[in-house]
């Protein structure tokens, strides 16, 4: 039986059970892919407790939370604020969405029609929020409390979970691919590339990943480099497949991947643009509705 493995991206998400039948209901739509229908198994990687409370309901078929949540509302003001050991990669982050061209990026469409989120200050404040905050857990092992009597090192703990999810994926007889999103590419990445002992995947989907930042692949530690970055122990060299939207904040600075990880001096990511719909282009369930991700996925799992 083929399976799947999905790893949810940044900040609070719906109960797991929750998420993961959002996701496979936007994969499914309108026509879609239906994993279900096609015998093919899945599990959602769930980490949003590690950092976050309780969990939260969120917005679209997806169940993700986008800049809407911003502002303030009575869930903008719950959120922990952001660790003061996460300076350095706030302020780079600042200092990209500052850049004249990539406010003009993603302030206006093609046609250079202004879009309808007002950056960078709309949006900074989301991705301070979210984005900064749970890589910075994640990539530094920050210990967190997210409840009291519950204390995690983010990063052993995620990793923790990752591993154990790829393991029972490995397990099943068919291809097994990972889906990963946002954070989640970071934290799937990190698994295939660092921890030894992982059997290798047949397919590993990264969408809306902000991995192109130099902050982010800063805290793989002095040892990487991005001539011999690919996971090679793990992932086929046809195997890692890259998805970004242009207009994607989480993305949009540096929306190709192959020439940050390369085998050997070689690129072998691909990178496919996708066009997605609405204000929020980093939405998953945006990107579970391509049709390219879909034909993608359904190859590698071969159904």
């Amino acid at each position: 039986m083929p399976h799947v493995t999905f790893v949810h991206g940044l900040a609070n998400k719906p109960p797991a059970d929750a998420l993961h039948a959002r996701w496979k209901r936007a994969l499914a739509a309108d026509g879609g892919l239906d994993l279900d229908a096609a015998g093919v198994s899945s599990e959602m990687v769930y980490w949003a407790d590690v950092v976050y409370e309780r969990p939260e309901e969120a917005r679209g078929p997806g169940g993700d939370a986008g800049p809407a949540d911003d502002g303030a509302g009575t869930r903008a003001a719950g959120d922990p604020p952001l660790p003061a050991g996460a300076r350095g990669l706030a302020d780079a982050v600042r200092r990209r969405l500052a850049d004249p061209d990539v406010v003009r990026l993603l302030t206006q469409d093609a046609a250079g029609v202004a879009r309808a989120i007002p950056l960078p200050g709309f949006v900074e404040r989301w991705l301070m929020r979210h984005l900064v905050r749970d890589a910075h857990f994640y990539l530094y092992d920050e210990e967190v409390s997210p409840r009291p009597g519950t204390k995690y090192r983010a990063r052993t703990e995620i990793r923790r979970r990752l591993v154990d999810a790829l393991a029972r994926g490995a397990a099943q007889p068919g291809p097994h691919v990972i889906v990963s999103h946002s954070l989640g590419t970071v934290i799937a990445y990190d698994c295939l590339a660092h921890v030894g002992g992982l059997r290798a995947v047949d397919g590993f989907l990264t969408l809306g990943s902000p991995l192109g930042l130099s902050e982010v692949q800063d805290g793989f530690g002095d040892g990487w480099e991005s001539r011999d970055a690919f996971p090679r122990r793990t992932v086929p060299d046809d195997g890692w497949e890259n998805f970004y939207d242009k207009l994607d904040v989480v993305c949009a600075v540096d929306v190709g991947l192959a020439n940050d990880y390369r085998r050997g001096g070689r690129d072998v990511v691909t990178d496919t643009r996708v066009r997605n719909m609405g204000t929020w282009r980093h939405d998953i369930s945006e990107y579970l509705s391509r049709d390219e991700l879909r034909e993608s996925l359904g190859r590698r799992l071969g159904i």
